[in-house]
């Protein structure tokens, strides 16, 4: 080791003073140099601990309040301490956030601060269930918005509002299934980053006859009678032949490529899971491709984008009466990321953690700067938890602990700015919560903040 390497030296640091608080009770000193080195001493020290570097532990033992007061302060850190906490961990994050994550870890892990007690409350309303209109849901993807219980909260939400906007901005328009169902804004504005899809909305728009066409000769290979073994034929032959496309240019130009639509629509809807990859004969085939038509006269005179998503907000942002309809990829769980077909030149696809978070201030920004109304669609839940005895949790107190943590890191990007909330009971059969975070009150509406949960 470096001689240098030895050397103490004052280091301004950012971190929540409930923390420090506890890091010097934990640690019996009132020395706030000498407890912060040790916590964090102790927490490489312990292997378990080292492996761990998230924020899940904050979540668990401050309040959402309390992670928003910090404070700058100068930590005298010995130069080694530093550079190790700066190679191995820090990454992406500051230093200030690195050492705020290891505090908690060690805190909390350890067991020398418990739990705060949780109990949130929840905003179920009893709407009645309504059966979705389906006669438009062609695309199948997962997580698509037309569950009959997110529909009914959506209309419910829509109707109750009193609000009529000039435009409408779906940025993540994924499978239609708000766009197909609800219109609350004469001008409409559609986006996907996945090129594949808005290519698929592009010709329904401009070409529905061609791509119909398509859809049809693929479903009858060299006009022979339908049957499974044919179509399992063709299903394998199109995956090969997307493989070796590997999502290619295509799709970046201006024009439609109806051919590619219908090699991407036809694995969706013959496939497990509807994501392209084994095959399974779907029955309802040529049923399905009647929503080609209502969408095409749907789509007529709506603005079809396929760009970045947060470019797409930055872009729309300062204009007037404006919606913002938000279903992103929900945090921790963007299963769609090594499937996009996007022109980013970065190869980057993921919707994280850092991208969730600017997302909700550009949307905070349009609503408070400029007016703007937004409605965002989020879970709070992990995904698919169940209670030790296998039923399933559908209150957040018989939550997992890392539930709370995905709530918890919602609620610093929503809480307190005057928007207002409401949860769906997503799944009845696994307990999944979903929530729906407004700029604007609606029937039944809670406040998301003090005087609501």
């Amino acid at each position: 080791m470096n001689k240098n390497d030895n050397l103490v030296k004052a280091t301004t640091i950012t971190l929540p003073v409930a923390l420090v608080d506890l890091v010097l009770k934990a640690y019996g000193t009132d020395n706030r140099s000498e407890a912060i080195n040790s916590c964090l001493l102790d927490f490489l020290t312990v292997s378990s601990f080292g492996e761990r570097m998230d924020d899940f532990t904050l979540h668990q033992i401050l309040s959402i309040e309390e992670r928003n007061v910090t404070r700058t302060c100068s930590v005298r850190i010995p130069k080694v301490l530093k550079k190790i906490i700066q190679k191995k961990y820090q990454g992406e994050n500051s230093f200030s956030d690195t050492v705020t994550i290891m505090l908690s870890n060690m805190l909390y892990l350890s067991g020398k601060v418990p739990a705060l007690p949780y109990s949130p409350g929840n905003n179920f309303l009893p709407l009645a269930k309504r059966t979705a209109d389906t006669s438009m849901h062609l695309l199948r993807i997962p997580g698509s918005k037309w569950n009959q219980a997110m529909q009914a909260a959506i209309r419910h939400i829509f109707e109750t509002s009193n609000k009529v906007w000039a435009t409408s901005i779906e940025p993540c328009v994924g499978a239609l299934g708000i766009f197909a169902n609800f219109r609350v804004a004469f001008n409409e504005i559609i986006n996907d980053k996945d090129l594949r899809k808005v290519n698929l909305y592009k010709a329904l728009k401009k070409n529905a006859n061609g791509l119909l066409l398509e859809m049809l000769c693929l479903a009858t290979p060299f006009l022979k009678i339908f049957s499974e073994y044919e179509n399992e034929e063709v299903f394998e032959k199109l995956k090969e032949d997307e493989k070796s496309r590997n999502g290619s240019s295509s799709l970046n130009g201006c024009g439609i490529d109806v051919s590619a639509t219908a090699r991407f629509l036809y694995l969706n809807l013959m496939s497990v899971w509807n994501d392209g990859s084994a095959f399974k004969c779907s029955n309802s085939y040529r049923k399905t491709l009647t929503a080609i038509r209502p969408l095409h006269e749907r789509l007529e005179k709506t603005v079809i984008c396929g760009m970045d998503i947060l470019a797409l907000v930055r872009k729309h942002k300062k204009d007037r009466n404006t919606i913002f309809i938000i279903d992103p990829p929900y945090l921790d769980t963007d299963i769609y990321a090594d499937k996009l077909v996007t022109d980013n030149p970065t190869g980057k696809t993921v919707f994280g953690d850092n991208e969730h978070k600017e997302l909700a201030k550009l949307l905070r920004e349009t609503c408070h700067m400029y007016g703007n109304d937004f409605i965002y669609f989020c879970r709070i839940t992990s995904t698919r938890r169940k209670d030790s005895h296998g039923k399933p949790t559908i209150s957040v107190e018989e939550l997992a602990e890392n539930d709370r943590h995905l709530l918890g890191r919602i609620d610093d990007m929503f809480w307190g700015y005057g928007f207002y909330y409401m949860d769906v009971l997503f799944n009845e059969k696994d307990g999944t919560i979903e929530r729906i975070i407004t700029s604007f009150p609606f029937e039944g509406a809670k406040l998301y903040g003090k005087g609501g949960i």
